[in-house]
């Protein structure tokens, strides 16, 4: 969650800093702020309070320009923080349940996010099925879609 609107980030590193002081926590962490709010490393050197290390933010396969965008990439390399991914279904597309026609939140909602999330979600579904005929793969591998079996066999 973004800090509460109008809410300093110097007090917010200063009571981080309290946390880290007593005990109460040993890192710390930002959830969906905007790059701009990550001026929050600048203050943390300013303090000499340790910076966050991680930053939440709505991140999918199909769309990932949060952490792209050039203030964020700067951010995350230079303090040193780690993404962690939310809406990493893209809001249930990826799930396949809306291929089969079941009802969901995302099942009438055609806004680009969703609607490539349920794409890439159909081409999978499709390119993984035994019945699909030879001729779409190439090497066994459906083209274009060599990166999402990678991803999932990487583990």
């Amino acid at each position: 969650m973004p800090p509460t609107e109008g809410l300093p980030i110097r007090r917010i590193v200063g009571e981080m800093a309290g946390l880290l002081e007593s005990g109460r926590a040993r890192a710390w962490g930002s959830g969906m702020w905007s790059a701009d709010q990550h001026t929050v490393l600048d203050v943390c050197a300013e303090l000499g309070v340790p910076p966050p290390c991680a930053a939440q933010m709505a991140t999918s396969l199909v769309d990932h320009r949060g952490p792209d965008h050039p203030e964020m990439r700067t951010a995350f390399e230079r303090g040193r923080i780690g993404l962690v991914a939310s809406y990493v279904l893209a809001g249930g597309t990826f799930a396949g349940k809306y291929t089969r026609g079941e009802s969901g939140c995302a099942a009438l909602d055609d806004s680009p996010r969703l609607a490539a999330g349920k794409k890439l979600a159909t081409f999978v579904v499709e390119a993984s099925s035994p019945s699909l005929s030879s001729n779409v793969f190439k090497d066994g591998v459906a083209p274009g879609s060599d990166w999402v079996w990678s991803l999932s066999s990487s583990r």
